[in-house]
């Protein structure tokens, strides 16, 4: 994994290893976890409660959402928080949900927009 940025964009790439890649999740905001996935979780600065989640599957889809505090601690996903701007791209070397096909690698590329959240916090 990866992680850029500059005074528009954070940049995050990662290359995962998977011998069967399986996604069947299209719509935005389905709880992604159930498919393959890649998740970026980003912590506000110290004092601010709560963080962000980013979530995305082998099919580009994605789920994005803010959480008051851990799922522990009895937190609540607002799945109402969407990302404006978000760039995403994945590319796939080999076969996708073919159990008989082994996959080699994937590459999950983001680009999140800004350094505030909508919430106002700085990445």
């Amino acid at each position: 994994m990866k992680m850029l940025w500059d005074d528009e964009y954070l940049y995050i790439g990662a290359e995962l290893e998977e011998p069967e890649i399986k996604a069947a999740l299209t719509r935005h905001d389905s709880v992604i976890f159930h498919d393959n996935d890649f998740e970026v979780f980003l912590k506000p600065p110290t004092g601010t409660p709560g963080y962000f989640e980013f979530e995305i599957n082998a099919l580009n889809t994605s789920w994005d959402l803010f959480l008051n505090r851990p799922y522990r601690e009895g937190g609540k996903a607002d799945n109402s928080w969407d990302i404006p701007g978000l760039k995403t791209a994945v590319a796939l070397d080999g076969t996708l949900n073919n159990q008989r096909i082994k996959t080699a690698d994937g590459a999950w590329r983001l680009r999140f927009p800004g350094r505030r959240t909508a919430r106002g916090c700085l990445w």
